[in-house]
């Protein structure tokens, strides 16, 4: 059984770096998904990424740290399978808060190289 639910909002990329323990925060980014300006055109599933402050403000960003990002490090930590590298937390924010979209984690993810080139020492 899939169970789903329609999720209406923006869809922000948010990565953390983390030991297991300690979150550092990324600037969050998000990808370029329409073939031409101005979101028209076919889906593409992705064509690059952007960082840009605009994203998400101080309050939202916490938000994410609050209810997703430390709750998730927290929880793998206490399975004895904590997260050290990057996390990347896909969400969609809503009316009603973040909703995870999807996880990854990994040493680098594509995304990560955004916030490289946006001055974010890696």
């Amino acid at each position: 059984m899939v169970i789903e639910e329609f999720l209406v909002g923006e869809e922000v990329s948010f990565i953390a770096l983390t030991d297991g323990v300690s979150v550092l925060a990324l600037e969050p980014t998000q990808d370029h998904k329409t073939v031409n300006d101005n979101d028209q055109g076919p889906n593409t599933g992705g064509m690059g990424a952007y960082c840009d402050g605009r994203i998400l403000d101080a309050f939202r960003q916490e938000l994410v740290m609050a209810q997703v990002i430390r709750p998730a490090i927290a929880q793998m930590r206490a399975e004895g399978t904590p997260s050290t590298g990057f996390l990347y937390a896909g969400l969609m924010m809503t009316a009603q808060g973040p909703k995870v979209v999807e996880f990854n984690a990994a040493w680098r993810p594509g995304n990560a190289g955004i916030n490289a080139s946006h001055g974010v020492g890696l």
